[in-house]
């Protein structure tokens, strides 16, 4: 038998110490000090961000919802048609997406542009978010602030819009390369990235390393997004898998009576234009190819998309 007492015959002197106990306390000294300047670090990143500047480069307006501030944008003439504009998830999402088209899209729409709740300019509260709560915010918000709109949807938003449809009213989802985002991952995995000591500073790394963010994005804004306190809680539910939307497109969309239009990249990756035509057969919806353009086609050609929008639902429609 292996005897696991440690001088239990021979009282330690004063000035000695165990080896084992000595390493012990250099290891939590260590951590306590690396713990420390991750959190000097973290606050001095902080500091040093400020606030978001406005993502469509006008004055943007606070609605309140389940106790949190979610920013949103309006732009154009109010007696116009109201045209939601719903961002995609992942790091560094916001509105922003949308700068390109928004002149444009004024000229026929009144459009509104929110910043989901723990993204952007909205309140990046500790909560664990998850595809449900979004489509809960979508089905109240686009009631409350908009009348039988047009809802332009990308990624992620498309099956949050479709399951929020028939309680906001609206008359037609314009679906920009649907998909359900990252694979699920394990439990430990969220409770290491929304650890402040480990998770903001990883998916701060990650922000700012070549390809860590969406591609053909405003990568300052993104990143200043990304970096933000309390950005890490949404984007840790995006990572995990938690952001799923509850329509993953696997059947016929819930809502039949609403028109839905799908826009996709010629050059798209995952999904794939192969995925989008397959989509729109299974759900008998149209759709239309965007040349020389991948999975954001509205951020890498905004007059392509923004023209398909004002032909087929503006003024210009034939």
């Amino acid at each position: 038998m292996i005897d696991l007492s440690i001088g239990a015959d021979e009282p330690l002197k004063a000035n000695q110490r165990q080896p084992e106990t000595m390493n012990v306390r250099r290891a939590v000294g260590s951590v306590l000090g690396g713990a420390g300047l991750v959190a000097a670090a973290n606050a001095t990143i902080s500091a040093r961000l400020g606030p978001l500047d406005s993502p469509l480069e006008r004055a943007p307006s606070s609605y309140r919802w389940r106790g949190l501030d979610v920013s949103y944008t309006t732009a154009g003439d109010p007696a116009n048609p109201d045209l939601i504009a719903l961002h995609d998830m992942g790091l560094g999402a916001s509105s922003r997406e949308f700068v390109g088209m928004i002149d444009e899209l004024t000229t026929d729409f009144h459009v509104i542009a929110p910043d989901y709740p723990g993204f952007g300019r909205s309140e990046r509260a500790p909560l664990f978010y998850s595809g449900s709560l979004y489509e809960d915010f979508l089905a109240e918000f686009v009631s409350n602030v908009a009348e039988a709109p047009v809802c332009l949807a990308v990624g992620m938003s498309v099956g949050y819009a479709a399951v929020a449809t028939p309680a906001a009213n609206v008359r037609r989802i314009v679906g920009i390369c649907p998909h359900t985002g990252p694979p699920s991952r394990p439990a430990a995995v969220r409770s290491l990235l929304r650890n402040r000591f480990i998770g903001q500073p990883l998916l701060r790394a990650l922000a700012l390393r070549p390809g860590g963010l969406p591609s053909g994005m405003d990568r300052p804004y993104a990143k200043c997004c990304a970096m933000q306190p309390g950005a890490r809680f949404a984007q840790t539910a995006y990572l995990i898998g938690d952001l799923c939307p509850s329509n993953t497109f696997s059947g016929p969309l819930p809502v039949p009576q609403t028109p839905v239009s799908l826009l996709w990249g010629q050059f798209a990756r995952n999904p794939s234009l192969a995925t989008g035509q397959e989509l729109a057969e299974r759900t008998d919806s149209k759709l239309t190819v965007i040349d020389r353009t991948g999975l954001r086609p509205h951020i890498e050609r905004p007059e392509a998309v923004t023209d398909f929008l004002l032909q087929e639902l503006g003024r210009r429609r034939v």
